[in-house]
């Protein structure tokens, strides 16, 4: 059984900077609003994970959803899902957690 605890954060890319959000934060930006609805910041996940959020931006060009491990010094970040078109106001990702090792991640 695969247990991980986990918050997961968006990448945001528009016009002018990286707009970096955690899970459940959203930004105080007249700009940009991200929201994570699911899962909830620390629970344990297994197997596939529906995450589910809520976007308000102005002039986006991309939305990424990755993951890091919490305690890498390298900062390496990994894709779980990429959008390259019209960012939707409201989002459903699949993240398949199957071939993650147990530990905290970002």
């Amino acid at each position: 059984m695969i247990r991980l605890i986990t918050s997961v954060s968006i990448l945001l890319m528009s016009l002018i900077p990286w707009i970096e959000v955690d899970a459940q934060e959203i930004t105080d930006n007249s700009r940009s609003q991200i929201i994570i609805i699911a899962p909830e910041p620390g629970g344990a996940l297994q197997g596939t994970v529906l995450v589910t959020g809520e976007i308000n931006t102005e002039g986006a060009l991309k939305f990424e959803l990755s993951f890091s491990y919490a305690e890498d010094p390298r900062n390496t970040w990994f894709l779980i899902h990429e959008i390259d078109e019209e960012i939707p106001q409201e989002f459903s990702l699949e993240w398949d957690t199957n071939t993650l090792t147990d530990g905290q991640y970002t």
